[in-house]
């Protein structure tokens, strides 16, 4: 067994250097940093801007701390290389591993969160669930100690980004539960968790308004205070399983995960198949995470399977390097994809009625 403890992995920059924007006391919601070269050149490599601390409970084994980080490695080399990238958006990201079995350890991990906070970003602590000012109502300290943080409902919390830099927050905290060993969902979760990162990097820094950033990333449309998962959470899902498959050179897995979450319930409850879900619901930018979240998580997946089948993958991560105009996902979609989104998901649900299992699953990359 082990004892909590607190990693930080770091990169030392010997060619590069810090300037910030403005001169605001440490901290504060204004601070921003770019990293340059020895030229003087604002540096695109994200090696140059990373910083990740790692929080770790108690009882997480070694081989869970070995298969997260080189799978948050792995990430960041496919997600975090583009050029193109606002690199100061990306990080510091605190990672809390947790034991999903350990409830208290997740509790006492909520304890060192906030004490690395306190520490090292008091702006974040001052206006977090960690200040102690700040806990009352919604955010108050539950009887067993638990804040909320890495905890829901009595448990250690899922996988998750529960935090990002929106409104001059330091850091993201990705959340990660544990697995079974061999632990190839951490592979995968972990992917997908990154992938968040990626795209919130893109946008953060464009809006405090949390509705108005949505309304660019195609979670929300409008004022109608409904989220629609399909197109932030999908290409989570979708490069989540095809990374890792080429990854452990394993198509057969890639394809029987595409396979079950379309052609399975993809539950433990006895519902009906995801594509029976689907095609008796609404329509696929109508699911909503309250009426069917694993309609918009795995159908997404399939959606952008299929945009990339006629387009190729480079016009998704396009897509997201251009919300950084702050253009909204109607019209960036638009002008990425040369079609309505509306279209294409029609024309990709009249594919998935219209074709059996072996058809659909022709569209699936095979390397």
């Amino acid at each position: 067994m082990k004892k909590s403890s607190l990693y930080l992995i770091t990169l030392v920059l010997f060619t590069s250097c810090t300037f910030s924007d403005d001169t605001s006391p440490k901290n504060s919601p204004m601070e921003t940093t770019v990293i340059t070269t020895a030229d003087g050149i604002r540096s695109t490599n994200y090696l140059d801007y990373r910083e990740i601390k790692l929080l770790r409970a108690e009882t997480v084994t070694d081989e869970t701390i070995d298969f997260l980080n080189e799978y948050v490695e792995f990430s960041e080399k496919k997600l975090f290389s583009d050029p193109r990238l606002k690199f100061e958006n990306i990080y510091p990201i605190i990672i809390a591993q947790l034991d999903r079995n350990n409830y208290q350890a997740a509790i006492d991990l909520e304890t060192e969160y906030c004490d690395y906070l306190e520490n090292n970003h008091e702006y974040t602590f001052e206006i977090s669930k960690c200040n102690p000012d700040n806990q009352f109502e919604d955010w108050a300290k539950k009887e067993d100690g638990s804040l909320g943080i890495l905890t829901e409902d009595g448990r250690p919390m899922g996988s998750a980004i529960n935090a990002t830099k929106r409104e001059g927050k330091c850091c993201y905290l990705f959340v990660s539960e544990s697995h079974d060993e061999p632990m190839p969902s951490i592979g995968y979760v972990t992917i997908h968790e990154m992938f968040h990162i990626f795209q919130n990097s893109n946008l953060i820094d464009l809006s405090d308004d949390r509705n108005a950033l949505d309304n660019i990333a195609g979670k929300r449309r409008g004022d109608d205070g409904k989220k629609y998962p399909f197109w932030k959470e999908g290409p989570a899902v979708y490069y989540s399983y095809l990374w890792y498959a080429r990854e452990i050179n394993d198509f057969d897995y890639f394809k029987n995960e595409m396979r079950s979450v379309l052609f399975s319930c993809y539950c433990g409850d006895g519902q009906a198949p995801i594509i029976d879900r689907y095609l008796n619901g609404p329509k696929l930018y109508d699911v909503t995470w309250e009426s069917d979240a694993d309609v918009g998580y795995q159908v997404g997946a399939w959606f952008v399977a299929y945009l990339n089948n006629i387009n190729g993958e480079e016009p998704l991560f396009d897509f997201w390097i251009n919300t950084q105009t702050g253009i909204l996902f109607e019209d960036n979609f638009f002008e990425i994809y040369g079609k309505d989104y509306r279209t294409y998901v029609d024309e990709f649900e009249d594919f998935i009625r219209n074709n059996d299992e072996e058809t659909i699953m022709s569209i699936l990359p095979t390397s």
